[in-house]
């Protein structure tokens, strides 16, 4: 019996001391804090549904992505600019993280660094134009000057059976 508690006291003492080491609440220099909404342009992709433009023969879909850190809450697209000159359609996606993660305090030599488990997210959003869409060139507004936009296709989902 008394070998047991002996046993028992000691890993009881080993925890204690990992605990004390690898706690959350040790106090390093630095710490994780949610920080203020970041907005930023971001490139985008003329995004067909199977084949095919969203209904209404000027609307489009546009699609970008964005990453993020495991926690926080996912970006969005936050508003579009679309400036029309003629058959020319230029447009910037804005991207808004709402409350992205940031390092507070200094890291200090000895110390873990501070880590995000990425995670990769694509947003998509459909656009009214002022004209119809037959003809007309997109560019993308990310870009100075503006790029030519290739349109992709969405693949189609697999059935199985």
């Amino acid at each position: 019996m008394r070998a047991i508690a002996k046993r028992l006291s000691c890993l009881l003492g080993v925890a204690l001391i990992a605990a004390a080491v690898y706690s959350p609440s040790s106090s390093f220099a630095w710490e994780w804090v949610a920080g203020p909404p970041i907005t930023e342009n971001r490139p985008w992709k003329g995004l067909r549904l199977k084949g095919k433009w969203p209904a209404g023969e000027r609307t489009i879909r546009i699609a970008t992505g964005a990453g993020y850190c495991a926690g926080e809450a996912p970006p969005l697209i936050h508003h579009v600019d679309v400036e029309e000159e003629g058959k020319r359609v230029v447009i910037k996606a804005y991207v808004q993280w709402p409350e992205p993660m940031e390092v507070s305090g200094p890291v200090m030599p000895g110390e873990p660094s501070p880590g995000c488990a990425g995670l990769m997210t694509t947003i998509s959003k459909r656009i009214k134009l002022g004209q119809p869409r037959k003809g007309v060139e997109l560019l993308d507004g990310f870009y100075s000057p503006p790029r030519k936009v290739a349109v992709v296709e969405q693949p189609k989902k697999r059935v199985s059976r």
